[in-house]
């Protein structure tokens, strides 16, 4: 491997926590080392323990199964026979084609292909489903579609939308609490050094 070759897990990563930090507003800049991670902000600067961080956060985070498949098609073939399949958690074969949905969203071929991939009496059910999981999981990151209890895709099609919206804001909510409770404990750890 050469020296300067990023492994694709680590890539990914990356791109996750960019997403995060995007999400969060962050003015700052992170710079990550081997065994922690510098928060930048103006004149101040933040340090955490790639350790504390583990123990800080101890939820599932398993990575969410990529759709097999070449090209967009194949992708989207597997993740609708995905949904004629029962299975115990839908929820991340919905954040795939509500990522797909959002990445294809200019190509109206994707649509009417999916549409003809799917059950025409579940179209209006999936499509909204797989939106609403896709918007929700993208703010709450992708592992909590792991975690879900009473959130399923059924609900998610259901819900009116303004109590969806107030769901949403809501997990909004809770990833800034937890960015500020970083924070809090790195203002906290900066004065009493």
């Amino acid at each position: 491997m050469d020296p300067l070759e990023i492994p694709s897990n680590i890539k990914k990563t990356l791109g996750l926590l960019e997403n995060q930090i995007k999400k969060a507003n962050l003015p700052g800049t992170c710079v990550i080392f081997q065994n922690e991670i510098v928060y930048q902000e103006e004149s101040r600067s933040y340090r955490i323990s790639v350790e504390d961080a583990k123990r800080e956060f101890t939820h599932d985070t398993r990575n969410l199964e990529v759709p097999p498949g070449q090209n967009w098609v194949e992708k989207a073939t597997y993740l609708c026979q995905k949904f004629l399949t029962p299975g115990n958690n839908q929820l991340p074969h919905y954040y795939n084609l509500g990522t797909l949905l959002k990445k294809k969203s200019e190509n109206k071929k994707v649509k009417k292909t999916i549409k003809r991939l799917l059950p025409q009496t579940k179209i209006k059910e999936i499509f909204l489903a797989a939106k609403r999981t896709y918007d929700l999981f993208y703010v709450r990151g992708p592992s909590y579609l792991y975690l879900s209890q009473r959130i399923t895709p059924y609900v998610l099609y259901r819900i009116q939308n303004k109590d969806f919206l107030l769901l949403k804001k809501e997990a909004q909510s809770i990833v800034q609490q937890a960015i500020d409770v970083v924070l809090q404990l790195m203002d906290f750890a900066e004065a009493q050094s």
